[in-house]
C-alpha cells in the first residue's frame, strides 16, 4: 500500500500524454507481485479515465517479463486483471517469479544470483581439492590392502629394575598383522590368520 501511494504521488502533475506513454511502456519491477503490478496498471488507467477491463488486462500482460506467467495467461480465458490475479494465485504464480534474462536490459543480475553462483563455485573447488588430497593419500600410502602396520607395545617398567636387554625397545620392528581367518598347515597345525604364526610357535614363547 505504501508503494502504491508513492506511485500515485509520482503521477501527480503528469500530463495525459505522459501518463499514456508511461502506461504503454511500463514494465513490472523486480520483486513486484502480480497484485502490485495490477494495482499500478489500474492506477494509471484511472488517472486517464480508462476503464475498459480488457484493455487494462492487455497493458498488464504487455508489462510482464516472466515467460512462464505469460504462457499461462495466454493459454487461459481471463480478460481482466482481477481474473488474472485469481488465476495466478490458484497456480501459485502470484509471487514474484524472476528469471536471469528478464531484467537483462536493466543492468547486472541481482546480488543474490551472483552470490549464489559464487558460493556454488567455491563448493565445487573445495570438493575438487578434497578429492585430490584423497587420491594423493591413496597413491602415497605403502600399506597393502588387508594388512595393518602396528608396533608391539612396550610393557611398563618399574623404576630401579634393570632390563635384560637395554636395546630391546630399539630393536622392535613393525608387525604385519593380516586381517584374515585362521588356516591349517599340511601337518594339521593351526596357523593364526593375523600374524601367520602357528600355535606351536606361541607355545615356545
Amino acid at each position: 500500500q505504501m508503494r502504491l501511494t508513492a506511485f500515485e504521488q509520482c503521477l501527480k502533475g503528469k500530463t495525459p500524454a505522459q501518463l499514456w506513454n508511461r502506461l504503454k511502456a511500463d514494465k513490472r519491477n523486480r520483486g513486484e507481485s502480480a497484485e502490485e503490478w495490477g494495482d499500478r496498471i489500474a492506477t494509471m488507467c484511472e488517472a486517464l479515465n480508462y476503464y475498459d477491463p480488457r484493455r487494462r488486462y492487455e497493458f498488464f500482460l504487455d508489462g510482464l517479463r516472466n515467460k512462464q506467467t505469460r504462457a499461462v495467461l495466454n493459454a487461459s480465458m481471463v480478460t481482466s486483471i482481477p481474473e488474472v490475479c485469481a488465476l495466478l494465485l490458484y497456480k501459485n504464480l502470484h509471487l514474484p517469479v524472476e528469471e536471469e534474462d528478464e531484467f537483462a536490459g536493466n543492468g547486472t543480475l541481482p546480488s543474490s544470483t551472483s552470490s549464489s553462483t559464487s558460493t556454488q563455485s567455491q563448493m565445487l573447488q573445495q570438493l575438487q581439492r578434497m578429492n585430490q588430497m584423497m587420491l594423493k593419500q591413496q597413491h602415497g600410502s605403502g600399506t597393502h590392502r588387508g594388512f595393518v602396520n602396528v608396533v608391539a607395545p612396550t610393557a611398563p617398567q618399574a623404576s630401579g629394575v634393570p632390563t635384560s636387554d637395554g636395546n630391546a625397545n630399539a630393536n622392535l620392528e613393525p608387525l604385519n598383522i593380516r586381517l584374515g581367518p585362521d588356516t591349517r598347515t599340511t601337518e594339521g597345525e593351526i596357523v593364526c590368520g593375523r600374524c601367520a604364526r602357528t600355535l606351536a610357535s606361541y607355545e615356545g614363547w
